[in-house]
């Protein structure tokens, strides 16, 4: 927001604050603007609780890698076309990109230059996504933690992910790192070189999502479990928590 638009959020976000007693979370970066004693459940997404992992190939055959999602520089496409567009990518390796936004000419190019390698399908179908998802194995989420949009919006894309049987690489915006821990994988850095490291990491099977992380996950995250918590905070008493 900018202008009169930011000055009337921020007024209005100052006038309920003491109204709130506790709060479903979308991010856990929304609770910095809450006072630290009040009561939350993050609800990012919700992941199914028989979800299995799609197999890692074993016989040599390539490692897919998904980017789902707006082709805007909110959500990191920037990055991953300078990854791709730069630097050598390892043969074992394809990218399949779906979505539409402003860098789909590039993508476009980007095919054109590595027929196979890297495919761009544009704005798909649901069944075809489903297909899609169904022979990846990695799903990208690139949000860039220095967009505004990372302090309010949680990237869904690695709730769709994991429920499609996706392994997770992901930066660390929005908190991300907070909710999936184990469950996936961090770039160390957002830049393209940080990208190619954990892409060879993988494509060499030199790291594994751990499944555990995955079962700590379904237990917070499936609807069982976030009905559990939202049940426990509703069963306190507010009158002892000053928001």
């Amino acid at each position: 927001d900018k202008g009169y638009v930011r000055l009337i959020s921020w007024f209005a976000e100052w006038l309920a604050k003491p109204l709130v007693k506790a709060a479903l979370l979308a991010t856990p970066t929304l609770a910095k603007r809450l006072p630290p004693e009040t009561p939350i459940v993050l609800v990012p997404g919700i992941l199914e609780k028989q979800v299995q992992l799609n197999p890692l190939p074993s016989d040599g055959s390539p490692v897919h890698f998904l980017y789902s999602g707006s082709l805007d520089v909110e959500r990191g496409i920037p990055l991953l076309l300078e990854y791709l567009e730069t630097s050598s990518l390892p043969s074992n390796a394809v990218f399949e990109i779906t979505g539409q936004g402003r860098f789909g000419g590039r993508l476009t190019q980007l095919m054109d230059r590595r027929p196979g390698q890297i495919i761009y399908h544009g704005s798909v179908s649901s069944k075809m996504l489903t297909e899609i998802r169904s022979r990846c194995h990695f799903g990208l989420n690139l949000q860039s933690s220095c967009n505004p949009i990372s302090e309010v919006t949680y990237p869904s894309k690695t709730f769709d992910y994991l429920n499609a049987g996706l392994r997770v690489i992901s930066t660390r915006a929005a908190g991300v790192d907070a909710v999936l821990g184990e469950a996936a994988h961090y770039l160390e850095d957002e830049t393209p070189e940080a990208l190619a490291h954990a892409v060879e990491r993988e494509v060499s099977m030199k790291c594994a999502t751990e499944e555990n992380g995955l079962a700590a996950l379904k237990i917070n995250y499936s609807i069982e479990g976030t009905v559990k918590r939202i049940k426990a905070m509703l069963s306190l008493d507010f009158r002892h928590h000053s928001a």
